[in-house]
């Protein structure tokens, strides 16, 4: 993971996700881990300690905590919504990403987003459907199935 840092690109476009920012790789990935901490109703911290970690590791102290202060205020937004308009707010993240970026890059993020899942207390059906529409989302869904039937295949 790395690479990670190679395809933070920021986007000079308002967010349709938080009012008051802009569009960018760490809000969109944050977004990501969002949907994927939430999705089965389980707010453990096990998963947001788990993204906490993979952002001091990966970036300075003060991206760092910038990253996680995104983090809270996507989920503090995420249960004003419908959960359909939440999940189309989320494909559009995945979309802007998948435009800038490789499939291998994209791959990573599916990676980083298995480890999520796998940070909180056992794997959902629920989790696994939503790893698996960011996958196809993200446009490396056939690949990324893969990766996400052998988290399956270690769970269950």
């Amino acid at each position: 993971m790395s690479h990670i840092q190679d395809i933070v690109n920021d986007i000079e476009r308002p967010s349709n996700l938080l009012q008051g920012e802009r569009s960018n790789f760490l809000l969109s990935l944050m977004a990501l881990s969002a949907y994927i901490i939430r999705i089965d109703g389980d707010f453990g911290m096990q998963k947001q300690g788990y993204v906490q970690y993979f952002v001091g590791t990966y970036y300075e102290p003060a991206k760092a905590q910038r990253c996680y202060e995104l983090l809270m205020r996507i989920l503090g937004e995420q249960p004003k919504y419908n959960p359909l308009l939440w999940a189309a707010k989320i494909e559009e993240c995945a979309r802007s990403i998948a435009s800038y970026t490789t499939s291998e890059q994209r791959l990573q993020i599916i990676d980083f987003l298995i480890l999520v899942v796998r940070a909180g207390n056992g794997v959902t059906q629920l989790e696994m459907m939503a790893l698996t529409n960011v996958a196809v989302w993200l446009g490396v869904g056939p690949v990324a199935g893969v990766k996400i039937n052998q988290l399956r295949m270690s769970i269950f």
